[in-house]
């Protein structure tokens, strides 16, 4: 197996850990791959979007089960979205896009998906704002890393 696909797979796993995602999947892709910048997107990309699509199902049947069980849960799920539900005036949507896109520590797919749980925000709703969020931020962390390698 050629570097190139060897770093290729690593950029997709990395991609897919919680606390890397997309932030450290790509700047690693560019410092040490010969791939190019549109290809380490849109394998970070993918990656990332991989673990959304097999994580949010998941979590939200995990969440059903346990809201069905337990009571307090569900009343803790209650409280909090009416706690918040004045915070972000109907604009949940924005919200989590906005949320997920700023590539900064713990805002990305992961939190996102949590987020859009808690919030009770429909399951294919959540996954296409939290894929668009997701693209953003890889654009603005592609675009950032490009920079900063051009100006040394």
């Amino acid at each position: 197996m050629s570097p190139d696909a060897i770093g290729a797979i690593r950029i997709f796993f990395l991609s897919m850990l919680p606390a890397a995602e997309t932030s450290a999947a790509i700047p690693f892709g560019i410092l040490t791959t010969n791939l190019s910048a549109p290809a380490i997107l849109l394998l970070a990309f993918a990656g990332s979007t991989a673990a959304l699509l097999i994580v949010t199902p998941l979590l939200y049947r995990f969440g059903e089960t346990v809201a069905r069980r337990a009571r307090l849960f569900t009343l803790l799920l209650e409280r909090t979205r009416i706690r918040h539900a004045s915070r972000f005036g109907g604009a949940y949507d924005l919200a989590l896009v906005g949320l997920i896109a700023m590539p900064q520590p713990f805002s990305g797919v992961w939190t996102g998906m949590l987020v859009a749980f808690i919030f009770g925000v429909p399951l294919r709703h959540a996954i296409l704002l939290i894929a668009a969020g997701n693209l953003v931020s890889s654009l603005i962390v592609l675009f950032g890393v490009l920079g900063i390698i051009n100006i040394f």
